[in-house]
């Protein structure tokens, strides 16, 4: 490194550590200084007493309890050893004399430890105890070596009839009181401890109460020069920032000021960066005002767009672009759907006119070639998908009237009930077998006709052009209002079928009331005694139902067509009905079923006439309640068979929500 650069670091490092007052750095400096050294001699007085505090703790932890701890322990080795001495006299057994010489070495390693504590305190009063309590251990030595030499001795000593007995009364009586005296020293010794441990806790108590009003002190004292220090720095800065702060008040209202004088004092940095800014809020008042009209070209010149400003600034005129185009993308659809609808409406009595009405329009409206509506026929014995409706871009071309199910690409998007689009088709690619012929358009799309799960036809579409996403999006809204307006024209066309049946019904109902009426006297008594069986049979369904209402678990009733006929308090309550609500709706309202599952069900639950049987297996199903809360539920089947239909009751219970 160079001598010149070195210069140039320690000239830098002595900028931030210079102490000139004319200046605000030097000021701030100075008064950091101060508060440094105040805040040194705080933590020393703050560090002088703690450390007596923890002198005092580590005198307790380091001297006191070990010595009390090795006082014990010279007790609990002495009683050990005893009843080792005992047991080896009684039992005759010498074994339990080495347990006693292993005792007695532990308890001098004892004894060396607790003089080595006793000469760090330098109490003289345990000092005493000490060589007290080392004499009775001697004196304990000497006489229980004295008996274990009688015992070596026992089988040649005469006139001695029982020598064990006599050993354990001398350890009973005479080493008994040894060993009351070395207790008595150890436990003058404890005591001693406790009163020493008590006096340190004094201490340090004493210590404690007088902390919280150093620390106070301390506190107020180190609050007191810092708010001064820092109101005196503060006061200054002040001083030197209000112009700053006139000019940043008018734009916080929404207003640009002029730009402010420069000056030379060391916040002349700050002034021109609000100059900057000043300029570059201009630019991005003109560029607002360009984005408000629409104009999204306009060149972003803030901060010359760059930084994190200029790219958000050009983020938010990419993103309200995306907005406006997306904008009008959904008013164009909203558009179409509103024209569809009004085609919906009024051709839903009649599927031809009504199928090439609306392919018609979406050719068109689309700007596409051609296009085919194909709708299921299930009146032959064999289903097959019949077209209902063409629009050729500039001719009728010769079209294929009916597709298999599962034939070509028509037929198998039919089976799969998916979306189906093919991009990028070559010229000499015959093979796509098309319900519209052998088309060799550059896209194929072919969307499903479904209502309520099920596929009812597909739409078919050429087009010499990419089919786009929000195309994609539009037709399948097409589809499904399609769908259900074509379900509700073969509703409409059964329902026409069904009143020219009734009109030729009525006329043989009408000669019929005649004979009816002849036998309308003999058919009185037949009713009084079927008002009687109906009056039971009310009584029992009142019965029924005031049991099933009284069951815990949910009881639905419904019939072979899905239709509820009854279900208990307990159902009401669980998914939010009022009483009576459910009753005459489908039950699929509550449960998610198809009727084939609601078929599936009938017949896993065959009965002969007037028998009834239930399904073993639990079936998993889906619930909903009023409040459209879904829940998992547990249903178990049973069916009865009355008179006139057959009945499946159904037993609900909730595993989760």
């Amino acid at each position: 490194m160079s001598e010149v650069k070195k210069k140039n670091i320690f000239k830098r490092i002595l900028y931030y550590f210079r102490v000139d007052f004319t200046t605000i750095q030097g000021r701030l400096t100075g008064g950091f200084l101060s508060m440094a050294v105040i805040s040194f001699i705080l933590i020393q007085g703050a560090n002088y007493q703690w450390s007596r505090m923890v002198e005092n703790r580590n005198i307790i932890i380091q001297q006191i309890a070990p010595t009390r701890f090795y006082a014990s322990e010279v007790t609990d080795k002495v009683d050990a050893g005893i009843v080792a001495l005992e047991k080896a006299f009684l039992f005759n057994d010498e074994s339990f004399l080495d347990e006693y010489d292993a005792l007695m070495d532990k308890l001098k390693a004892d004894l060396n430890a607790l003089k080595s504590y006793t000469e760090k305190s330098g109490n003289n009063t345990l000092i005493v105890l000490f060589s007290k309590v080392d004499n009775q251990i001697g004196n304990l030595k000497r006489e229980i070596n004295q008996l274990r030499n009688i015992y070596a001795k026992r089988k040649q000593i005469v006139g001695i009839d029982n020598i064990t007995q006599k050993l354990q009364k001398t350890l009973q009586s005479d080493i008994a009181s040894i060993v009351n005296d070395i207790k008595k020293t150890t436990i003058d010794i404890i005591n001693l401890q406790d009163n020493l441990q008590q006096d340190y806790d004094a201490a340090y108590k004493e210590l404690e109460g007088y902390r919280p009003w150093i620390i106070s002190i301390e506190f107020f004292v180190a609050v007191a020069l810092a708010a001064t220090i820092g109101s005196l720095l503060i006061l200054d800065i002040l001083r030197r920032i209000r112009r700053m702060r006139d000019a940043l008040k008018t734009l916080a209202k929404g207003d640009i000021p002029a730009k402010l004088e420069e000056a030379g004092d060391e916040l002349n940095t700050m002034v021109r960066s609000t100059n900057d800014l000043i300029v570059n809020l201009q630019e991005i008042e003109t560029f607002a005002l360009d984005v408000g009209n629409g104009r999204f070209d306009s060149e972003i010149l803030v901060f010359e767009g760059t930084g994190s400003l200029g790219t958000s600034l050009m983020d938010m005129k990419n993103s309200l672009k995306a907005v406006y185009e997306q904008e009008q993308l959904r008013a164009w659809a909203t558009a179409g759907l509103a024209k569809f609808s009004d085609i919906l409406r009024r051709n839903n009595d009649n599927i031809e006119v009504l199928c090439t009405e609306i392919i018609s329009e979406c050719v068109k409206y689309l700007k596409i070639n051609q296009g085919g509506i194909f709708v299921l026929n299930k009146n032959d014995k064999e289903p097959f998908l019949e077209l209902k409706g063409a629009y050729a871009y500039n001719k009728q071309k010769s079209l294929q009237k009916k597709i298999k199910l599962g034939e070509g690409l028509l037929g198998q998007a039919f089976l799969e009930g998916g979306i189906v689009h093919i991009k990028q088709i070559p010229q000499d690619y015959m093979m796509i077998t098309s319900g519209l012929g052998n088309l060799q358009p550059k896209s194929l799309l072919i969307v499903p006709l479904q209502y309520n799960e099920e596929v009812i036809g597909v739409v078919e579409l050429a087009s010499f052009d990419d089919f786009l996403p929000h195309q994609i999006d539009f037709l399948k809204s097409i589809a499904e209002v399609t769908a259900s307006t074509i379900m509700s024209a073969f509703s409409n066309d059964a329902t026409r079928v069904l009143l020219l049946d009734m009109q030729s019904k009525t006329e043989s109902i009408k000669e019929q009331e005649e004979m009816l009426r002849l036998n309308a006297e003999s058919l009185v008594v037949g009713q009084e005694e079927l008002s009687k069986n109906l009056d039971i049979a009310e009584k029992e369904l009142f019965k029924m139902k005031q049991i099933l209402d009284n069951i815990l678990s949910p009881i639905v009733v419904y019939d072979e067509k899905g239709i509820i006929k009854f279900v208990n308090r307990q159902t009401e309550s669980i998914f939010s009905y009022d009483y009576g609500e459910l009753n005459d709706t489908s039950i699929r309202t509550l449960l998610e079923m198809s009727p084939d599952e609601i078929r599936t069900d009938f017949a896993a639950n065959r009965t002969r006439r007037g028998e009834s049987t239930t399904t073993k297996e639990l079936k998993q199903i889906r619930a909903f309640s009023k409040n459209g809360i879904q829940s998992i539920v547990e249903m178990q089947t049973k069916v009865f068979e009355t008179g006139k239909e057959r009945l499946l009751v159904a037993t609900l219970q909730i595993t989760n929500s």
